[in-house]
């Protein structure tokens, strides 16, 4: 991928899905071209939650296809709805998710186990001396 011209875009597809990806290619005429390549995928998924009389809704971001070993797509153009620019705080928080999401991948397994242990040793504390809950609602 060449860093130099990445386009970091926002695609609407027609199955419904939302994306943000990285591109070389130019989206201003994608719909001329039968694939468009893009790099690092993320699924953005939308949340309602209640809160009072009001109703928020909160993004989340998570890999398009979970489990890949490729970062790089083919996609095809024909399943595009539409290409538009991101904002410049979504545009931050997306590279902020592929550099957490690299850093991740290329841990150690020492580092690893130190950090599993760390939330294995600290797991429930700060409970002491406070009422639980009775009925817990999921």
């Amino acid at each position: 991928m060449n860093k130099d011209n990445i386009e970091i875009k926002y695609l609407k597809l027609i199955n419904g899905e939302s994306l943000v990806v990285s591109s070389n290619d130019d989206f201003s005429d994608f719909k001329n071209k039968k694939y468009i390549e893009i790099f690092d995928p993320i699924e953005i998924r939308a949340m309602k939650v209640t809160h009072g009389y009001q109703i928020m809704e909160h993004y989340t971001m998570q890999p398009w296809i979970k489990m890949a070993n490729t970062t790089q797509v083919n996609m095809p153009t024909s399943s595009i709805i539409a290409v538009v620019d991101l904002h410049d705080d979504a545009v931050l928080q997306y590279k902020e998710y592929i550099k957490d999401a690299v850093e991740i991948e290329f841990m150690d397994q020492e580092e690893e186990k130190k950090i599993l242990e760390s939330e294995d040793d600290s797991y429930g504390e700060g409970t002491e001396g406070t009422e639980r809950p009775k009925k817990i609602i999921h």
